[in-house]
């Protein structure tokens, strides 16, 4: 999966060398799926197999804290809900009996949820 994420983080007590943060963000992500398509004719016949792409928007809250060790070096853990729908599907497909077929280029089918909470923890290294 890729995504572009436009990220916003508020430092609370930013004096202090332990900084904890919220953040809310954005993001767009999208699954390429290689020959994730089946082709099919008008009485469900494969006749080939495509790539798929399927892609969304999402919105992310998290909760954080930076620990500044020095000037350039930080750990950072971070907790962030997401909230993800996929809906829009590029491709031709048949997902399984009793559920949707597709035939075409484009359209929108529903969607598919991409929901969590996610933990992050990670370091950050700055120049001068």
């Amino acid at each position: 999966m890729q995504s572009i994420d436009i990220d916003f983080k508020r430092y609370l007590l930013t004096q202090l060398p332990t900084q904890p943060f919220i953040s809310i963000g954005l993001s767009f992500p999208w699954l390429w799926v290689s020959d994730g398509s089946n082709v099919l004719d008008n009485s469900n016949n494969l006749i080939g197999i495509n790539d798929e792409t399927i892609s969304g928007m999402g919105y992310k809250l998290g909760v954080g804290m930076e620990i500044y060790l020095d000037d350039h070096f930080s750990l950072i853990g971070m907790a962030q809900e997401r909230w993800t729908e996929f809906n829009q599907v590029n491709g031709a497909f048949k997902v399984a009996e009793n559920s949707f077929t597709f035939n075409g280029n484009s359209a929108n089918v529903g969607s598919f949820a991409g929901n969590g909470l996610n933990f992050f923890v990670g370091t950050s290294i700055g120049f001068q």
